[in-house]
């Protein structure tokens, strides 16, 4: 029958209209969520950030007054406090860009060594703490000058370092830096922190990279963190692959 058939096909053809629009709700909806998530990210970020400057300004000219060392050790253990939590708040910051494919590498010539003295100098107080022996080496073949985001090779650096460290109660953590291919001027660099903490099993490697994981819950509670540190270092390395 032609009328049947002709509306069956005006069913089909509505349908097709209905779920078309639905679709566009969801995914209105969906820009609508992150953008309020980014918002949120952005605004408690900001909230995070202005009493942990606060409290490291005050104590840093406490800690320039104080003598007697077990207060200025007191000191200096709220002042690494306060490091820990602006490098929880940049990578949740950085996370929500990454997430939203807003961040962006930005490169100009730097003087490679002093990036990386200045990462073993951010976290020499964890391990003079703990008493771990802690060096860095980078092979003679390294350029004294590379062009590269220096604010997010430190941040590598830095996560990797402060990884290594709180998972490290004795021994020694090492920085390694070698060039590891050349093209021309471009060269690529690879970076080996290695330690002597708890290790990881084959299981919980799986997990190193996802963003919000941890090997199991057991770690987050003796350990904390967010999960965050080595997900985003994943980002920003690939990000930075020259090849």
């Amino acid at each position: 029958d032609v009328g049947q058939i002709n509306a069956v096909a005006g069913l089909n053809i509505q349908d097709e209209e209905d779920a078309i629009r639905e679709l566009k709700k969801v995914e209105q909806e969906m820009e609508q969520n992150l953008k309020a998530r980014d918002s949120f990210v952005a605004n408690i970020t900001h909230e995070l950030r202005t009493p942990v400057n606060g409290i490291k300004g005050h104590v840093k000219n406490l800690l320039d007054l104080e003598t007697e060392p077990s207060k200025k050790s007191t000191l200096g253990i709220i002042i690494q406090c306060c490091n820990n939590m602006e490098k929880i708040i940049n990578n949740l910051l950085d996370f929500s860009k990454m997430e939203a494919g807003k961040f962006e590498i930005c490169e100009k010539p730097f003087e490679f060594k002093s990036c990386v003295n200045q990462a073993m100098d951010t976290n020499w107080p964890v391990a003079n703490q703990k008493g771990l022996h802690f060096h860095a080496f980078v092979a003679e073949d390294v350029p004294q000058t590379v062009i590269g985001d220096e604010l997010r090779i430190t941040q590598i650096m830095n996560n990797l370092l402060s990884n290594a460290l709180k998972f490290t109660s004795m021994g020694a953590v090492t920085l390694e830096v070698y060039k590891t291919h050349q093209r021309e001027d471009v060269v690529e660099l690879t970076f080996f922190v290695t330690d002597t903490g708890i290790g990881i099993d084959a299981q919980g490697r799986q997990k190193l990279f996802q963003s919000f994981s941890q090997a199991d819950d057991s770690i987050t509670r003796r350990y904390g963190g967010t999960g965050l540190g080595l997900y985003v270092t994943k980002q920003l390395a690939e990000q930075m692959q020259p090849f």
